[in-house]
Parts: structure tokens; sequence; C-alpha cells
């Protein structure tokens, strides 16, 4: 199975941003059609009438929205990993995540971020954002010292909403960000990593949780 750690907003939270992302969504939009032939001379002077039937254009979405089940925010990808790998990576993470804080954050509005691959609509964090920041370094950290490989991606504390397509128009992207300013549900406090597994190695794909490792102690 293809293993990673996360950070996971709670499930209400998760509905909350959802229905808030599909509101502020712009409408798609038909792509500009290209002018009609123009009738030449013989048929001009012929007076016949040529109808031209005209095709018909689909509306082209601007975004690509990110489903309920991958909003999360993701800290390190471990590959395809065997069931024993996979307990020895929970076992490392539990022996330490008890000395790690349990930080309390809150979304702040909306704004674009440039992943490698894409551009996307993210939602941005206030509260206790370094030290989420360092939950995320000490996952890293722990299975470092234990000798796995991990996807060494720098961690983001933006949670990714929507991707932006070539075809978007800065109106629009304008508009879904003035959509989501005012958005900022519940404040949460993490209070555990999550182990999620699915079945092939690609990003579109939704996983399923494994295992949470509690944060502090209990």
């Amino acid at each position: 199975m293809f293993l990673h750690a996360a950070l996971t907003p709670p499930p209400l939270l998760v509905e909350a941003i959802s229905l808030a992302v599909l509101s502020a969504e712009p409408p798609a939009t038909a792509p500009p059609q290209p002018p009609h032939p123009r009738r030449g001379a013989f048929e001009r002077l012929a007076g016949r009438h040529v109808q031209v039937a005209e095709s018909r254009v689909e509306p082209v979405a601007a975004f690509e929205l990110i489903p309920a089940g991958r909003l999360t925010f993701p800290i390190a990808g471990f590959g395809n990993v065997a069931m024993g790998d996979a307990i020895r990576v929970a076992e490392s993470l539990k022996e330490e995540a008890e000395q790690w804080t349990t930080p309390t954050v809150r979304f702040a509005g909306a704004t674009v971020h440039e992943f490698t691959d894409r551009r996307s609509v993210v939602l941005t964090l206030e509260g206790e954002v370094a030290e989420l920041q360092d939950v995320a370094r000490a996952v890293t950290q722990c299975v470092q010292r234990r000798g796995f490989r991990f996807d060494r991606r720098k961690f983001q504390p933006v949670l990714e909403v929507a991707v932006i397509s070539e075809t978007a128009t800065a109106g629009q992207v304008l508009s879904f960000l003035n959509g989501l300013e005012g958005f900022r549900g519940d404040a949460w406090t993490i209070d555990h990593v999550s182990l999620l597994k699915r079945s092939f190695d690609t990003a579109t794909m939704e996983s399923m949780e494994y295992l949470r490792i509690p944060l502090g102690r209990h």
C-alpha cells in the first residue's frame, strides 16, 4: 500500500469548507466562438441562403475542485510499503508524538499558491501556525532518524481547495478568492497525525485513514 502522513481537519469543518468552496466557485464559461464563415460572391449574387450549422460549445471549467476526501495537509509520503514497514513507521511516530505540541489553528481567508506543477486556490491559516510546522518537521525528523525513506517536499501550511486551469481568467480567480475571503470556520486543535493509505500512487485518488498517531500526553 502507498502510505503517507498528513494532518486532517475535523469532518464537520471539512464539510463547511466544501460548501464554502462550492458557493464561491465562479460558473464555467463558454470559450469564445470563431467568427462565422463569410458567404462567397457567387452565393451572394445567386441570392442563395446558405445556413451554417452552429457547433455546440460546452462551458469549460476554470477550476478543478479538490474532493472532500483529499482536503488534508500532506506531511510526508513513504511510497509503496509492506505491512511490516507500515507498522514500524507507526510505532516510531507513537514513541515520539507524545512529546509534540497540539497547536490550535483557524482558517483565515484564501490566496493563490504556486506548487511545483500547478497553481491552486488555497485556504490560509492563523493561530499557532509555527507550532503546526514544528509538528510536521518532527514527523519527518522522526522517520529520518529511523532510516525510513520519504518524500522530502517541504510542508506547506495551506489547504489546497482547487487547482486553477490554464483557461481560468484573472477575473475568475479574483472572484473565487473574494468568495472565500470571509471564510473562517471553527478553530480546531490538532491532536493527531493521520497515516493515510491508498492502493495506487496517484495524487488524484482519495486515501483511507490507516492509523491515527495521538499528539501530546493523554
